[in-house]
């Protein structure tokens, strides 16, 4: 049976799945037209699914318990007037993007790079969330079962953000709601793949939560003036990378994974402008917290961007670093070393 025809009876979600497991039998044409019908499948059910959302929350919630008159688009996460530091930061960066920008066109297993950051990505973003003590009392068999659940979702939502960064361009409640959804998915039981609907308590940040019924206007005010920005310089997508990132953080528009999907969607936009996914290690999980506390309290962005842009900019260094171990395009010489590495290995 044609492929065509194998495609054409099936959903979005199980054309994705039928994309990762035959990935290595399907020609190069073949992969365009599945990417293509998935595309098509994914944008028809997106309004569909949005059509359904907005008919129920227009039933369930009254239109008066919405106050958004008072409410800014969102709060800038950057500082309109930079320190010398944060000038450095972004004269370093850029000089990075020029070569990490090239070593990744120029690899010759751009696969395997990516392979390694959602590998990356995934340690250092869920291992940033745990809370877990050596007297816990939890026992070792749940949290191997959660860590492992955890992971396998993770990896799903940031090759899912990865697909978005390349085929979507902007952000939607449709994006932001999945990959909340792909994160909790057999683990947080009251998600029901739509934006919170009760009240909760951000214990880490020490801030209370806005009510509920706020949560998709102020959602929709972010996304919209993220999406109005129409400047495609680079500085614009680390500036929108750590807008949505802050923002939806205090947002905080899911029961949780809130601060995993933030950085998802700020990856999204760092990917869009031709950076890596940003690395957060688990060693700066207080200074992270510091710094949003500081920006909440006292509406100076400066630590926080200054925090951020000194990881984006360790990320980089690292990923050309993982980039120069990868063979070049015709370069036999890169070539021939990398097939002795290997030969060592074994």
């Amino acid at each position: 049976m044609a492929v065509s025809d194998i495609i054409n009876a099936m959903s979005a979600d199980e054309i994705k799945k039928y994309m990762h497991d035959h990935k290595n039998e399907l020609t190069a044409t073949e992969r365009k037209l599945v990417l293509s019908t998935w595309q098509e499948k994914s944008k028809a059910e997106k309004k569909v699914l949005e059509q359904k959302q907005a008919a129920e929350i227009a039933k369930t919630r009254p239109q008066s318990s919405v106050a958004t008159d008072n409410t800014p688009p969102y709060y800038p996460a950057t500082t309109d007037n930079p320190s010398s530091t944060i000038q450095q930061l972004y004269t370093d960066i850029d000089a990075l993007h020029s070569v990490y920008q090239t070593k990744l066109i120029n690899t010759l297993m751009e696969f395997d790079f990516w392979k390694w950051m959602v590998a990356e990505n995934t340690h250092t973003s869920i291992a940033l969330e745990q809370n877990k003590t050596a007297d816990s009392h939890d026992t070792d068999a749940h949290f191997i079962k959660l860590w492992r659940k955890q992971n396998a979702n993770f990896e799903q939502a940031f090759t899912d953000i990865l697909t978005y960064a390349h085929t979507e361009p902007n952000l939607t409640h449709d994006i932001v709601i999945q990959t909340a959804s792909t994160l909790m998915d057999g683990i947080e039981p009251e998600h029901k793949n739509d934006y919170r609907r009760v009240g909760v308590q951000m214990y880490d940040l020490g801030i209370a939560v806005q009510n509920p019924a706020t949560i998709r206007p102020r959602m929709t005010s972010l996304l919209v003036a993220l999406a109005n920005n129409k400047d495609t310089s680079p500085k614009t997508a680390i500036k929108k990378a750590l807008d949505v990132h802050y923002n939806t953080i205090f947002i905080q528009p899911f029961i949780d994974t809130n601060k995993r999907t933030s950085r998802l969607l700020a990856n999204y936009y760092l990917i869009q402008g031709g950076y890596p996914p940003i690395l957060i290690s688990p060693k700066d999980q207080k200074e992270y917290i510091d710094v949003m506390v500081e920006l909440k309290k006292t509406g100076n962005p400066e630590k926080y961007e200054t925090f951020m842009l000194s990881r984006l900019k360790h990320t980089m260094e690292k990923s050309i670093k993982r980039l120069n171990e990868l063979p070049r395009k015709k370069d036999p010489i890169s070539l021939e070393v990398f097939k002795s590495k290997l030969q060592q290995k074994r």
